[in-house]
């Protein structure tokens, strides 16, 4: 036995074990020709075929693409009935306003009749004025601001890189500009609405109120009336239907604030002669109150316009004098003299005051044309849907109430006229 039992392992084997594996085939050889095939063609000569002329293939038109339509606009959750609460209040604030003057000026009327008999009775009167004011701003405001109070507020609070936060003196001007087309283009639609729905009868209430009854207290009464028109109403005005109005109706659309404060304000005045221009303005106003949330630029922009209309127009004209040419025969030469000599001055700073007011006009037309788009809103924290804005702002009775008692007030009295 060999000493190494591996050893037989690490001979070389034979080429064929004794357990063949399987018979592999032959190679035959394969005629050149046994599978055909077909050749690829050969590459024609350069210029062998003529270029196809234009057009002998027409490529079918290609549509074009559809404008793409509006971005989708996705609106936070609001709960509807908070919202309707929101709207109700401010109209009921704005109803209780409206009563609480009226009986308010009753009651005043009535202790003043007690206290001095016939005092009253001078339609236009400082004492009438000063009542009416005591009435409205010492009464009426105090109990409006307490209901617009239990609404929650949400003011708006721009950035300093907020456009259209800046608000500079030339910006101020240029929108205070942009309100004298508004203004006297509403004045004249207001006073062809009031004719047409009165038939010429229907004489602008806030011209009787400003009427003096005497002369003896002329000085005393346009005092008076300045201070109502140059700084109550402004102050107060927009203290309610700016930022009380708005700092609880912004938080449901900046569009529906706007507008709201606008409509509000003008059915506020009921009155035809002011309804529309008072809503150009309460838009501008509100817009500049919502873009800055600073009131007192809408307050000063109140005061220069009631200065322009309610005071400085009126003192010009209160200057006239136009008994000189009653009865005036042109052909004599020395009484027409006399007349110009009389109120010639006066007619003079009149008609120069005209043709300012026609400058600012234009100058104010042509910034609201150019400017117009520089006009925008911005998403507020719980915009209504479309659906659901209507439902809001009218589903609730306090907003239908003022809107449907102020518009029967304010329609009412010349339609009334009309019959008289």
């Amino acid at each position: 036995m060999p000493s190494d039992p591996y050893a037989a392992w690490s001979q070389p084997q034979p080429a064929y074990s004794a357990y063949p594996g399987p018979i592999q085939p032959t190679p035959v050889a394969t005629p050149a020709r046994a599978f055909p095939y077909q050749p690829y063609p050969p590459v024609p000569p350069a210029g062998a075929y003529a270029p196809a002329p234009a057009g002998a293939y027409p490529v079918p038109p290609v549509a074009a693409p559809k404008a793409l339509a509006k971005p989708l606009r996705f609106f936070p959750a609001v709960n509807l009935r908070t919202a309707r609460k929101a709207f109700n209040r401010t109209g009921w604030a704005l109803l209780v306003f409206l009563a609480a003057t009226m009986v308010g000026a009753v009651i005043l009327g009535v202790i003043a009749e007690i206290v001095s008999p016939g005092i009253t009775n001078k339609s236009g009167s400082s004492i009438n004025m000063g009542l009416s004011s005591l009435a409205q701003y010492g009464i009426g405001v105090p109990l409006c601001l307490l209901v617009f109070r239990s609404a929650p507020s949400h003011p708006p609070r721009p950035g300093r890189d907020d456009p259209g936060s800046a608000f500079g003196p030339g910006r101020w001007l240029a929108i205070f500009l942009m309100g004298f087309p508004i203004m006297y283009g509403g004045n004249l639609l207001g006073q062809l609405v009031s004719n047409l729905l009165s038939m010429g009868k229907y004489s602008n209430i806030l011209d009787d109120a400003m009427s003096t009854g005497s002369s003896e207290f002329v000085l005393l009464d346009f005092t008076v009336e300045s201070m109502v028109a140059v700084i109550l109403a402004p102050c107060f005005e927009e203290l309610i239907f700016r930022k009380m109005l708005i700092d609880r109706l912004r938080v449901y659309g900046e569009k529906i604030a706007i507008l709201m404060s606008g409509l509000l304000f003008c059915l506020m005045h009921t009155n035809t002669y002011q309804t529309f221009y008072t809503f150009g303005w309460g838009l501008l106003w509100a817009y500049i109150y919502t873009r800055t949330g600073k009131v007192q630029y809408t307050i000063a922009m109140h005061a220069a316009t009631n200065l322009m209309g309610g005071v400085v127009g009126p003192l010009l004209m209160s200057g006239l004098d136009f008994s000189a040419f009653d009865n005036l025969n042109t052909d004599d030469s020395a009484a027409v003299m006399d007349a110009l000599a009389r109120s010639g001055p006066a007619l003079a700073v009149f008609g120069v005051y005209l043709l300012v007011i026609l400058g600012l006009i234009i100058a104010g037309l042509v910034l609201l044309i150019r400017k117009r788009r520089e006009f925008f809103t911005r998403p507020a924290g719980l915009d209504l849907a479309p659906g659901n804005r209507l439902r809001v702002v009218l589903g609730n009775p306090g907003m239908v109430a003022f809107i449907v008692v102020t518009t029967i007030w304010t329609l009412g009295a010349p339609i009334a006229a009309a019959f008289s």
